[in-house]
């Protein structure tokens, strides 16, 4: 019974998760069949021995091409649209490629959390947190100069701030402090701002 349920739980997924088959996707995959089924009365006319193993192996062939295009293709599909109806930074950075982009400040839950999304529509972006390491755990930085030497060092070229804050936990004006360090805001939402480098005059 839990695996049945876990296997509608996965069909109930991939249903929402992707969009109905196509009527072209429909017409390749008889198209390929009626291909196969003609493989296999050629190869039963000319009385080949072995014509039932090589029928099978048509129709495997097949199969996997049929599973490798129609991946493919659904691949594209969910590339091309991910977090595209996200909030405005998200957004915004998602259309630009090979950046090197710093994440900063704490992100809320009310929201997607920001690293995926950050490395951009072929994951082709440079993304690290800024901030330094303490006790083998990443933390924020206290100090303004820090976060400043920390952004010269990384060369960020564009930065996501969040603004949210824990309970009982002081923080620095991180958007202040990038604002200092020469990053100018973009974008911004309830929850996150974008800045980019400024130009270099």
């Amino acid at each position: 019974a839990a695996s049945l349920a876990g296997a509608l739980a996965v069909a109930d997924g991939i249903r929402r998760g992707f969009d109905p088959v196509r009527a072209r996707h429909v017409l390749m995959a008889a198209a390929l069949l009626a291909a196969t089924a003609g493989a296999v009365l050629v190869w039963r006319r000319i009385g080949r021995a072995r014509a039932p193993d090589a029928a099978r192996g048509v129709a495997a062939a097949v199969a996997v091409v049929l599973l490798a295009a129609g991946g493919y293709e659904v691949q594209l599909r969910f590339n091309d649209n991910r977090y595209r109806h996200l909030e405005a930074p998200l957004a915004w950075v998602r259309e630009d490629a090979h950046r090197r982009v710093g994440l900063a400040g704490l992100s809320n839950l009310d929201g997607i959390y920001p690293v995926f999304p950050a490395f951009g529509p072929r994951l082709g972006n440079h993304v690290e947190f800024v901030g330094p390491f303490r006790d083998e755990m990443l933390v924020e930085y206290r100090d303004r100069r820090a976060f400043a030497a920390a952004l010269r060092r990384g060369g960020y070229d564009l930065l996501i701030v969040g603004n949210a804050v824990l309970p009982g936990t002081p923080r620095g004006d991180v958007e202040g402090w990038a604002r200092a360090g020469g990053y100018v805001p973009v974008v911004r939402s309830h929850r996150l701002v974008l800045l980019r480098r400024a130009a270099a005059p």
